[in-house]
């Protein structure tokens, strides 16, 4: 029996991720490894769940839903600038409390 490959989808040599039912795995489990593995990702549209009968989102849906998508990351933008601001104040401060002490000491041994 050939030796099993490493799983590029789990890092694993040899052994099958628990409650993974890929079909390359299941292979694997079953000792069967062939040269022709299946790919492991397959985007025909009946694996994303997709059917011709479901609608198309309309041109408005998609610019709607762009825009609150840019108001969102627009937000959490300002929160991480706001944050970073808040650290590199924090940052100083404790830079600025050091040379302070740094001076007073200077200062107590040189007298």
């Amino acid at each position: 029996m050939p030796k099993a490959p490493k799983c590029w989808l789990h890092g694993i040599n040899g052994r099958v991720a628990q409650g993974c039912f890929d079909d390359t795995h299941m292979q694997a489990e079953q000792g069967g490894w062939s040269q022709t593995v299946r790919a492991t990702h397959d985007h025909s549209p009946h694996r994303k769940g997709k059917t011709m009968a479901e609608p198309q989102e309309t041109r408005q849906e998609k610019e709607t839903r762009w825009a609150a998508q840019r108001v969102a990351h627009d937000k959490d933008q300002q929160a991480r600038q706001g944050a970073r601001q808040r650290k590199t104040a924090k940052t100083w401060v404790i830079v600025g409390a050091i040379v302070l002490i740094v001076a007073v000491i200077a200062m107590v041994v040189l007298r």
